[in-house]
């Protein structure tokens, strides 16, 4: 068996270039500063989980380089010749993109790369991560249906939330709440819940830059997550959520519950890969 045949392409660079292309759409409609705060988001979470110094400088010194370069073309390519001599997807991951992700960071710090750099840098990031996704072991999916409701950072309007928990409760579904809170806390109580269906909920085009940077921290900390919005800010931003890839969207009770049944069976058929 031929070394192509052992390591079939991770992903389609036109996907890639998608996914990045949709994020920076995003980026032009949001403040100034909640650009700067979707680029530290993505660093800080990947450099976070960076493995001691596995490959050389050198190495990730070219990797970081790419995530910059001018064409998509040229991380899609270093990423995929790693992958075909044999580097796993975890390692993939944890010694090579990480630590690239931790170099840029360094290197903007030290105003060696602008905003608009960093930015294609992390757009390309969370493309190549999406990509790692389905190469991932599938998770384990609990015995009971289950899923994790929180408002946005930031939302006042959080009575929906609880009422929705209150309701799905009854149907016998086990849900972890949280309103209210900051955040960093937020994400932690999410990733630590171990919750592959979570639920943010939001009351409109205000809180789309909480919104994003929060997605982004669960696709990064949760990769296996799938998530759900709802509430107004469906109504008044559905475009824009769209592009950060949110599983399903939906401004209504009803519409968001059918969602969440589909997505739970959605979860069963992961297992089954």
């Amino acid at each position: 068996m031929s070394t192509t045949d052992q390591n079939p392409a991770l992903f389609n660079t036109n996907d890639l270039s998608a996914t990045r292309s949709d994020l920076e759409t995003l980026r032009a409609k949001l403040p100034p500063d909640a650009v700067v705060s979707l680029a530290r988001e993505v660093l800080s979470r990947v450099s976070k989980q960076s493995r001691p110094m596995e490959q050389s400088h050198r190495s990730i010194e070219g990797l970081t380089k790419a995530l910059i370069a001018a064409d998509d073309h040229d991380i899609a390519n270093l990423v995929e010749q790693y992958h075909r001599m044999g580097v796993d997807i975890t390692t993939l991951y944890l010694s090579y993109l990480a630590p690239a992700a931790k170099l840029l960071g360094e290197w903007w710090t030290k105003d060696k790369v602008t905003l608009a750099d960093v930015s294609i840098g992390t757009g390309r990031i969370y493309a190549l991560m999406r990509g790692f996704k389905s190469r991932l072991p599938p998770p384990v999916r609990p015995s009971g249906k289950a899923a994790f409701f929180a408002s946005v950072p930031g939302e006042t309007h959080t009575l929906g939330v609880k009422m929705a928990a209150d309701l799905y409760r009854q149907e016998g579904w086990h849900i972890d709440v949280e309103m209210g809170m900051p955040h960093d806390t937020l994400v932690d109580r999410i990733v630590e819940s171990g919750h592959l269906l979570i639920g943010l909920s939001a009351g409109g085009i205000h809180a789309l830059p909480d919104l994003a940077r929060l997605v982004l921290a669960l696709r990064v900390s949760a990769p296996h997550a799938l998530i759900l919005v709802s509430g107004n800010i469906v109504v008044e931003a559905a475009d824009s959520i769209r592009l950060i890839h949110v599983d399903r969207i939906s401004s209504s009770y009803d519409g968001a519950h059918r969602h969440m049944i589909a997505l739970w069976d959605e979860l069963s058929h992961l297992e089954e890969k």
